[in-house]
C-alpha cells in the first residue's frame, strides 16, 4: 500500500511539472489594423499579454516614410515602473523605409498586460483612399530579469486609406516620450541589459560560494565518517589477530583450568569415598 502511495505521488508529481510546462503562457504581442485619412494623426498601439516577465527589450518598427511622418511615441500601462527610450532615424534605410527604435528596461521585471507603448504618425496628403501601407514591428530582443531570452513574436500592422475628412484626433491620458531625445533605444537597452547580466552573475557568484562552502562541510563529514570506519574495522581485525605468544598463552592457561577441573573432581571422588568408609566403621562399631 505505501509502495502504490508513493508511486502515485510520484506520478502527480511528474504530471503537474509536465503541465506547467505544457501549458506555460507565452508573451504574445498585439496591435489593431487601421482605417486611415489624408492629413491626419494616426496612433499605432501594440499591446502585450500578462505576465510576459519581460525586463528589457528592443524593438524596430518600419514604415513608409514618404507618405507618413513620425510625431510622438509614449508608454502604456504594460511599461510602467520601467525605462524606456526611443530614436526615429527617419528615412535611414533603402527605397524610403523609415525605422523607429524603442527600448524598454525594468530590472525587476513586469507582469503587467495591456498596451506596451504607441507610436503616432502624420499621413501625408498624397495618400489615396484603398491604399495600403504596412507598419512591421520587429523585437529585435527580450529577456527577464535573470537575462534569460524571451521569444515575442512580431507584429504588422495594415492601415488602409479610406475616403472623407481626417478624423479629430482622441485626448488620452497616454504618456508621452520626449521626442527630442537623440540617445538610440539600443544604446540605453544594451546598458541596463549589462546591469541586469551583472546582477545575475552577482547571484551565480554567490551562489557558487554557498555551493562551494556545502560541499566543504560535506566532504569533511565524510572523511570523519570514513576515518571512524576504518578505526572500527582495525579494532575489530585487532581482536581477531593473536601472536605466537599469545596463542601459546592461552593454550597453558586453557590446559591449567583443565588440569585444575580434574584434580577437583578427583579430590571430591576422594573425599566422599573417605565418607563412606567412616561411615561404614561406625556402623561396625555398633
Amino acid at each position: 500500500m505505501k509502495r502504490f502511495l508513493s508511486f502515485a505521488l510520484v506520478a502527480l508529481l511528474s504530471l503537474s511539472v509536465m503541465s506547467s510546462t505544457v501549458f506555460a503562457a507565452t508573451p504574445q504581442i498585439t496591435a489593431k489594423n487601421l482605417d486611415i485619412h489624408k492629413s491626419e494623426e494616426i496612433t499605432l498601439s501594440f499591446n502585450i499579454t500578462p505576465k510576459s516577465g519581460i525586463a528589457a527589450a528592443g524593438f524596430e518598427l518600419t514604415y513608409d516614410h514618404k507618405k507618413f511622418t513620425f510625431v510622438e511615441y509614449g508608454y502604456g500601462e504594460a511599461f510602467e515602473g520601467g525605462m524606456t527610450a526611443a530614436h526615429d532615424n527617419g528615412d535611414v534605410k533603402e527605397n524610403g523605409v523609415g525605422l523607429f527604435k524603442y527600448g524598454y528596461v525594468n530590472i525587476k521585471g513586469t507582469d503587467n498586460g495591456g498596451e506596451m507603448f504607441f507610436v503616432t504618425f502624420k499621413t501625408a496628403d498624397t495618400v489615396k483612399a484603398g491604399e495600403k501601407y504596412e507598419f512591421k514591428l520587429t523585437c529585435t530582443e527580450s529577456t527577464d530579469k535573470n537575462a534569460t531570452p524571451i521569444k515575442l513574436n512580431n507584429v504588422t500592422v495594415v492601415a488602409t486609406v479610406k475616403d472623407g475628412a481626417p478624423q479629430s484626433k482622441i485626448e488620452t491620458s497616454r504618456v508621452i516620450g520626449d521626442t527630442s531625445a537623440t540617445i538610440e533605444a539600443e544604446s540605453v537597452l544594451s546598458s541596463e541589459k549589462s546591469t541586469v547580466q551583472n546582477n545575475q552573475t552577482k547571484t551565480d557568484t554567490d551562489g557558487t560560494k554557498n555551493n562551494t562552502a556545502l560541499l566543504i562541510i560535506i566532504a569533511v563529514l565524510a572523511v570523519i565518517i570514513i576515518a571512524s570506519i576504518v578505526v572500527i574495522i582495525l579494532v575489530l581485525i585487532k581482536k581477531k589477530q593473536t601472536t605466537p605468544e599469545e596463542e601459546v598463552m592461552t593454550n597453558i592457561l586453557a590446559d591449567d583450568a583443565e588440569t585444575d577441573f580434574l584434580n577437583e573432581d578427583a579430590l571430591a571422588n576422594e573425599n566422599a569415598s573417605e565418607i563412606d568408609e567412616f561411615d561404614e566403621f561406625d556402623e561396625f562399631d555398633e
